[in-house]
């Protein structure tokens, strides 16, 4: 019976052990078949999120440089295919004034002149000191105006007598130079010739006379040899004579031919400057502009000064305060103008407005408002475009650098300068601008681009690999661990999230997560909500 019960106890002792190494075993099979997983834990992060997209490079729009008024050409200083910098002259040219600042100044005049009377009209003295007072003033400004306008008459006739002026002097001067080249050279001659003579007489004289003294003893050496002095220097005499005589013929001659002009051009000169002293004395008291523009303001600033006393009097008839704001508007208005016409009026250049390289510049001389006179095109600046879907578009603001991905090395900046529809398909899409400038800038080129969005700090973050998407929306695997007698167990537990943000790495998220959690970055096989999975031996 003992036997038995120790056979029993063997027995079941070796069922049990059977069965545990059969459990264990069981379970050890049943892991290695579940879905090896790899995780990473939800931590809080910098999201720096980018928009990318590609394009081709394109020479930028050629810039066409219009007349704003009609003018000439008074030199092109370049040429096609000349480089050139922003600010760089291109064409000098002159503008003329075709009458209408003249026509302004007049209008002025009698905007001025209207306005001073009504001034008086809105606010009639009731005193007879006051309307002598207003009467003075109003002769001064009269007298004034009078002298400008003399002044005027004064600065144009004197500018036509300047031009005729220069022109007799330029005349002198030409005809002074004529007579100089012809004739300095010919009186150099008859001054040498003459010079010649003179020595000569002197040499004659000294010989005459020696000859003389020696005449007493005619066959004495001393007799012949100055005898023969004598006859040498009378050669030399007559030699000298012949010379002088076509030389002084040629002088006069040549003088006969070239004073005449210089005399013309000297009494051209004398008249222009005849004429200047009678215009002087004819417009005595009127040939300061500035003086007469000064006067004529300080008699409008007296007019202004006692309309400004009698400005709180009772306004008359049909004239009002608002009359005369709108009198004195127009009177702004006018000098504007006139001011404007003034800056314009005289010589002007047109300038490069980028750098860039000169296609085509102006041929004739006179041009009209609005017609072209140069065409550049950009030297180093290119245009790229690509698409990007409407969401990243509204993440973007233009000024932003962009940068290169496909390639390096080389000097090319990137900016984004307009965000734009995209004609292909205007719903869902935008169009993104961008300017690519620098030394290694050229058409024709394929770029790839990021450009990087602002940066934002999350409380999760997790790897762009942990997010899955299906019909029920965006969602991530949390890995739950449980150990238990025979050992951990490890299952993935679906959570739905909520996508803030993401870039080339990470994405934020909200949802059912915190900092404790891992998640499924990587797996052998499918997952599903509340599946098994081992970790991998990492």
């Amino acid at each position: 019976m003992k036997k038995n019960r120790a056979w029993v106890k063997w027995a079941a002792i070796g069922f049990f052990a059977i069965m545990a190494l059969l459990t264990f075993f069981s379970g050890t099979i049943r892991n290695l078949t579940l879905p090896e997983v790899t995780t990473q834990p939800v931590t809080p992060g910098t999201i720096s999120p980018v928009v990318a997209c590609g394009g081709i490079t394109e020479a930028g729009p050629p810039i066409e440089l219009l007349a704003t008024r009609a003018g000439t050409v008074t030199k092109v200083l370049v040429k096609a295919g000349d480089r050139v910098k922003t600010g760089d002259v291109l064409i000098r040219v002159d503008y003329p004034d075709d009458g209408s600042l003249a026509a302004l100044q007049v209008q002025l005049a009698q905007q001025e002149a209207a306005f001073a009377e009504a001034q008086l009209s809105a606010s009639a003295p009731t005193d007879s000191g006051a309307w002598a007072e207003y009467q003075i003033l109003k002769n001064n400004l009269d007298d004034a105006q009078q002298r400008q306008t003399r002044c005027q008459e004064y600065t144009g006739k004197r500018s036509s007598l300047n031009s005729q002026l220069s022109a007799a002097n330029k005349e002198l001067d030409a005809a002074q130079n004529a007579y100089h080249t012809a004739v300095d050279a010919a009186a150099q001659e008859a001054e040498a010739a003459h010079q010649a003579l003179n020595a000569a007489r002197n040499r004659q004289e000294n010989a005459q006379a020696n000859e003389s003294y020696y005449a007493s003893d005619p066959e004495s050496e001393e007799y012949l040899a100055a005898k023969a002095e004598l006859e040498a220097a009378n050669a030399e005499v007559l030699e000298c004579q012949n010379r002088c005589y076509p030389a002084d013929n040629a002088l006069q001659a040549l003088q006969a031919q070239y004073q005449p002009a210089v005399d013309a051009a000297q009494m051209k000169v004398e008249a222009a400057n005849n004429q200047i002293s009678s215009l002087e004395m004819e417009y005595a008291g009127c040939t300061d502009a500035m003086e007469c523009e000064n006067a004529v303001l300080s008699a409008k600033s007296a007019i202004s000064a006692w309309y400004d006393r009698r400005k709180n009097t009772q306004v008359q008839d049909e004239l009002t305060a608002a009359r005369l704001t709108a009198m004195e508007a127009e009177i702004e208005q006018t000098k504007q103008e006139i001011s404007r016409l003034e800056s314009g009026i005289g010589g002007g250049e047109i300038l490069a407005s980028r750098d860039g390289i000169v296609v085509s510049v102006l041929e004739k001389e006179r041009f009209e408002q609005g017609e072209l006179l140069a065409t550049l095109r950009s030297g180093d600046a290119c245009t790229l475009r690509c698409s990007v879907p409407m969401e990243e578009a509204v993440l973007l603001r233009t000024g932003t650098e962009a940068r290169i991905t496909n390639q390096s090395g080389g000097i090319v900046q990137i900016q984004l300068t307009a965000i734009e529809p995209d004609e292909t398909d205007p719903t869902y899409r935008k169009c993104l601008v961008f300017s690519v400038t620098g030394d290694d800038a050229v058409p024709n080129q394929y770029y790839t681009l990021t450009v990087s969005l602002e940066p934002s700090r999350h409380d999760l973050v997790v790897p762009n690999a942990a997010v899955f998407q299906d019909s029920m929306g965006d969602f991530v695997y949390v890995v739950d661990t449980k150990n238990t007698p025979l050992g951990s167990r490890s299952k993935v537990r679906r959570v739905g999230v909520e996508v803030l943000r993401q870039d080339d790495r990470y994405t934020a998220v909200t949802g059912e997560l915190d900092k404790s959690s891992y998640v499924v970055v990587m797996s052998s096989g499918p997952l599903s909500d509340g599946q098994g999975v081992r970790f991998g031996d990492d």
